[in-house]
């Protein structure tokens, strides 16, 4: 699959590089200095949301619970389900 994001140039040092060229304008300087700034942050968080990516324990939370349920170690639930439906408050139509 083609990506155009893989084509284009890494933000943060493009950025840099623009703002140590001495022929940058002044006023052009901090717009730069406000992208790198915005740049950073982005960065940051995608470091964060990775992170939990890498760490996502549903998959083995959920195979747990459901080798539990098969094996019968869970055991009865104290409160009784209804069947079909019945008593369910966001169903019930006055």
């Amino acid at each position: 699959m083609f990506n155009l994001l893989a084509i284009r140039s890494a933000a943060i040092t493009r950025l840099t590089r623009l703002l140590s060229d001495p022929a940058t304008r002044a006023e052009e300087q901090l717009h730069l200095s406000d992208q790198l700034e915005h740049e950073k942050v982005k960065s940051a968080r995608g470091d964060v949301e990775n992170a939990l990516r890498r760490h996502n324990l549903l998959p083995a939370v959920f195979a747990m619970l459901k080798a539990m349920g098969q094996s019968g170690s869970m055991g009865e639930s104290e409160t009784p389900f209804p069947a079909d439906g019945q008593g369910r408050s966001w169903e019930k139509h006055e």
